[in-house]
């Protein structure tokens, strides 16, 4: 009976190796318009360099002098396979700068990588869980922002799913796929989007300016992690579980996006990168991998890595008082204090005159899990979405000189608006 069992784990395993490699791929394989080439860079600034010599022998961002400036791992797989590996890398890379931007004042932000699922194929940043580019993320971040991942409803933080669930006729992402909330309302279970939450932008992007070791040990060691393509195959999918993965030379279908941390050396002087994966914390060494460095191994050093500098200035403007937070978004404190409680009517978003939009099929009056809109009336909807308030986009050069600096100098006390802060986990003060 065990031999029996085991017979059969094999063939599911052998069953599943199969078919990984044409579901495995999670990068976009060509485009219907190509990049315009000014949209590649945003306000670019290579980082500081040093030499190999000059460099630490290891750093690890998981590590400073004792303390994570990571924050929690993630797993694209689940509920159901989703090719977002791209989103995954991209998203986890910002969100870490993030953190080492803040100087590791909490609570950690994670962002809400479903919405760029939702929304970011309607303005053709990637393809949804079919595949997308680092550079997809990065634009949409730049254009619109990201909530954090408190702004999804329906399906919990990441359901796996994309734009193609709101149909083919959809030409725009819906409010509730950006941000929403649900409150029992008039004695019925409603739910809204959220207009004005606190989103996190970029203030500048860009790809490694030259490949390899060097340049990449820069750009993580003097502004954090950065996002990186590699080459995956069987036995690294299904066959890594610990220490320092080798190069495989027939591992050229580049087709993954994994986040670079740190490096190190081991003791007989082989050296490796720190990186983290989208698969789990039960993958690898909860959820990381370390990878032959100096060798272009799995493709990883060619060139195909960037990185970006996040801003919060949201997040500050609620910190320092000049914006309030209420159930419909942060607002200006007179507009907060000018919205009327519960069950009454937004103040500043006017109700489609109980129409549909075009995107949307009125659901049936019966229907239990139904979300009603704020006045009660099933299926509304709005005239416009978060997308179409997209606050403080494009930073001012200062502001991207301001996160520049904040992220060249984390071993500094930087200063920032209204906040003080101070690295690696010091307490912010008020200026």
């Amino acid at each position: 009976m065990r031999t029996a069992a085991w017979a059969a784990l094999a063939l599911t395993l052998l069953l599943a190796a199969a078919v990984r490699p044409a579901a495995a791929g999670c990068r976009r394989r060509q485009r219907t318009e190509p990049v315009p080439p000014e949209d590649m860079y945003f306000n670019h600034q290579p980082a500081p360099q040093k030499t190999l010599e000059e460099l630490p022998k290891e750093w690890d961002w998981n590590n400073v002098d004792g303390r994570s400036m990571l924050v929690p791992s993630w797993n694209q797989h689940i509920p159901q396979y989703c090719g977002s590996c791209w989103l995954h890398g991209t998203t986890s890379m910002i969100q870490d700068r993030l953190k080492i931007v803040k100087g590791g004042i909490g609570p950690d932000v994670m962002l809400a990588r479903q919405v760029v699922l939702n929304c970011g194929a309607f303005h053709g940043y990637g393809q949804g869980c079919d595949g997308g580019d680092v550079i997809d993320v990065v634009r949409y971040m730049k254009h619109f922002g990201l909530p954090d991942e408190s702004c999804q409803a329906r399906g919990g933080p990441y359901s796996a799913t994309d734009h193609t669930k709101y149909g083919k006729a959809a030409t725009r992402c819906p409010g509730e796929g950006y941000c929403t909330n649900c409150m029992p309302l008039k004695g019925k279970d409603t739910c809204w989007p959220v207009h004005t939450p606190i989103r996190y932008y970029l203030s500048a992007y860009g790809k490694m300016d030259e490949p390899g070791e060097l340049g990449m040990m820069n750009e993580i060691y003097h502004r954090g992690p950065i996002t990186c393509s590699m080459a995956t195959h069987e036995g690294f999918d299904y066959g890594y579980h610990h220490g320092v993965a080798r190069n495989n030379p027939n591992a050229t279908d580049v087709d993954h996006d994994v986040e670079i941390v740190g490096w190190g050396e081991q003791e007989d002087g082989l050296k490796y990168w720190l990186v983290r994966n989208s698969w789990g914390s039960y993958f690898g060494q909860l959820g990381f991998f370390k990878i032959e460095r100096g060798v272009n191994a799995l493709r990883m050093e060619e060139g195909d890595c960037w990185y970006a500098i996040p801003t919060w200035q949201d997040e500050q403007d609620v910190r320092s008082g000049k914006k309030e937070g209420t159930m419909w978004g942060i607002f200006d404190k007179e507009e907060a204090e000018a919205i009327i409680p519960e069950g009454h009517r937004h103040p500043h978003f006017k109700h489609h005159d109980g129409q549909l939009a075009a995107q949307h099929a009125a659901p049936a009056e019966g229907d239990d899990d139904v979300a009603t809109s704020w006045d009660g009336t099933v299926g509304g909807t709005y005239d416009n979405t978060p997308e179409d308030h997209p606050d403080g986009a494009v930073p001012t050069q200062q502001q991207a000189q301001e996160a520049q600096q904040a992220l060249a100098g984390v071993q500094q006390v930087q200063a920032q608006a209204s906040l003080r802060v101070r690295p690696f986990g010091a307490a912010a003060e008020q200026a």
